[in-house]
């Protein structure tokens, strides 16, 4: 535990070209066996490193959750991403420009072919 607490809690970069946001469901074990939202974000730095930038567990999967997503990203160092890559979440693209008004936002393109199918 605690070389999990010094990784979440470590400076990331000022600047990463893209940062990729999804979400995926587990089954988790506290008092019952339920389903949780799990919020990946992955980072590519100037150098074109890939990096896990944090794991949130949430009980659902909405904007309010990818905002504390966002927040937590702020907070640990993140000031000017360039593009956010995420899913077509209801209000996601809005907390995204609340938090970081000079990136662009992309939809992704498995989203993107499976909402066109």
């Amino acid at each position: 535990m605690p070389e999990i607490e010094k990784w979440k809690g470590r400076s990331l970069n000022k600047m990463y070209i893209a940062i990729f946001m999804d979400a995926m469901f587990f089954s988790l074990r506290r008092d019952t066996v339920q389903k949780e939202c799990t919020i990946f974000a992955m980072g590519i730095d100037e150098y074109r490193h890939y990096e896990i930038l944090g794991f949130y567990i949430n009980p659902v999967e909405n904007h309010i959750a990818y905002r504390n997503v966002l927040i937590d990203l702020h907070e640990h160092g993140v000031e000017k991403p360039l593009l956010f890559v995420a899913d077509g979440l209801p209000g996601i693209e809005e907390q995204i420009k609340q938090l970081y008004p000079r990136s662009n936002f992309q939809l992704c393109t498995i989203h993107t072919s499976r909402n066109f199918l």
